[in-house]
């Protein structure tokens, strides 16, 4: 009888582990849905090749 409410004990840990997870690793997709009635206007893209910085700064 106890082995029992062990594995049960055990088996709800595994599963709170397994949601919390889920929710974990679900927040940033959620957070990257713009809520609506906002403007989705997307920032220009940063110049990552080091001739278009010189050139930016001159």
């Amino acid at each position: 009888m106890k082995h029992t409410t062990i594995f049960y004990r055990l088996g709800l840990f595994l599963l709170e582990g397994l949601i919390w997870l889920w929710l974990l690793s679900a927040r940033p997709a959620l957070a990257s849905v713009p809520a609506p009635g906002t403007s989705t206007s997307p920032a220009p893209p940063a110049p990552t090749d080091i001739t278009t910085l010189v050139k930016g700064a001159r």
